[in-house]
């Protein structure tokens, strides 16, 4: 479903007119687009879900992806990359015993 929805994307003129994931064409009233904060594609209604505390909307691909990053802990694999951009495992390793360390000498 993704590759079918990222190769659709490239074709901005499809989107403006159909859904991204269930290809339906947007209606004025009767099937509104919306816009995915998070993938920033147009979706009808039936496939995206309004959040109001953020009053965004998300599509129902962009909220199970999320869901199994979750789930998989993938999330955290990122971040850890992300605090250690130019660095190795190996580093991640001696930045903990050196915290480790630090945290022994104070006790």
């Amino acid at each position: 479903e993704s590759e079918r929805a990222e190769y659709l994307s490239n074709s901005k003129e499809f989107n403006l007119e159909r859904c991204i994931t269930c290809f339906k064409q947007f209606r004025f009233i009767l099937n509104p687009k919306e816009l995915c904060s998070e993938c920033k594609l147009f979706v009808c209604h039936d496939c995206c879900i309004y959040t109001p505390e953020t009053k965004t909307w998300t599509c129902k691909s962009c909220i199970k992806l999320k869901e199994y990053q979750i789930l998989s802990s993938s999330w955290f694999y990122d971040e850890v990359s992300k605090k250690h951009k130019r660095c190795g495992s190996a580093k991640i390793v001696r930045e903990l015993h050196k915290r480790e360390r630090e945290l022994g000498e104070f006790n």
